[in-house]
């Protein structure tokens, strides 16, 4: 059942296809959140909670684009249903779902289509799934992101240098001219490696004995049904597979399937056995 609906939902995601499709609409939050940054800056005299920001702004986005709902919608519900996720009048997730999955009936979005199970409970679940990891995985990484940016100026002014440079070649952002920005993309991978959106990694059960490396190499069996964990934070943090992990470093040696060709923006999941 999993497999099935994780191969429905893969389409919604397909970055030159679904993803491509709703770009106009990410473009327009884009350019709304830099207003909204410096009207709640008081024209960048005050300070800003930057991850509350982002929070808002990557629901914001899912809402908008993903799902294609109205303006109305998003701006009633996205500070609501993010303090549920922090445990804030948690109550309130039933009345968000039903709303929700209301506006799935009449919204365009490409995730919208994907709510229409016979089954209400796997609709239900699914859209607390995708308000929860659709916002708080992407907000986290850019606040992430920015913390290393301000505490390593150096790289900080080259990427606003690489940017600046990539105004003057366009008049306006757009996917086919993404591939411009490869600091950009050297930024965000070495964050993704120091701050994984999900560093406790992923869970599983042993469909069958496994034997592994225990310590001083002592050969260990692992039953059938035993459940694993492995762990991204120990992975992207090791000193055997990262030279000076604890440092950002976005000019570090990135494998070819650490990073998108070298280059800037890419359409496949970056992987290798450290990362």
């Amino acid at each position: 059942d999993w497999k099935n609906q994780r191969n429905d939902m893969n389409l919604a995601f397909l970055p030159n296809t679904s993803l491509k499709n709703i770009f106009g609409v990410s473009q327009s939050r884009a350019r709304l959140s830099s207003e909204l940054l410096i009207k709640m800056s008081s024209d960048y005299q005050e300070p800003v909670d930057m991850s509350d920001f982002f929070l808002n702004e990557t629901q914001a986005q899912l809402q908008k684009a993903m799902f294609g709902f109205s303006d109305e919608f998003e701006q009633k519900t996205n500070k609501r249903i993010r303090d549920v996720f922090a445990g804030i009048n948690t109550e309130y997730i039933d009345e968000f779902v039903n709303g929700a999955l209301k506006e799935t009936k009449t919204s365009l979005g490409p995730a919208s289509g994907l709510f229409q199970s016979k089954d209400n409970l796997i609709n239900i679940g699914n859209m607390i799934l995708f308000a929860f990891a659709g916002h708080d995985t992407t907000g986290h990484t850019l606040t992430w992101l920015l913390y290393e940016l301000c505490k390593n100026p150096v790289y900080k002014r080259r990427l606003i240098q690489e940017i600046d440079e990539y105004w003057l070649r366009n008049s306006e952002e757009s996917y086919e001219t993404f591939h411009e920005l490869p600091f950009m993309t050297q930024c965000i991978t070495e964050t993704l490696r120091m701050w994984s959106a999900l560093a406790n990694g992923t869970y599983r059960e042993l469909e069958r004995d496994e034997q592994i490396h225990g310590i001083n190499d002592e050969m260990i069996t692992l039953e059938k049904g035993t459940y694993v964990q492995v762990m991204n934070w120990t992975r992207h943090r090791n000193p055997e597979l990262w030279k000076n992990p604890d440092i950002f470093n976005p000019d570090r040696e990135f494998k070819d399937s650490e990073i998108w060709d070298h280059n800037g923006f890419g359409y496949y999941n970056l992987e290798s056995d450290r990362f």
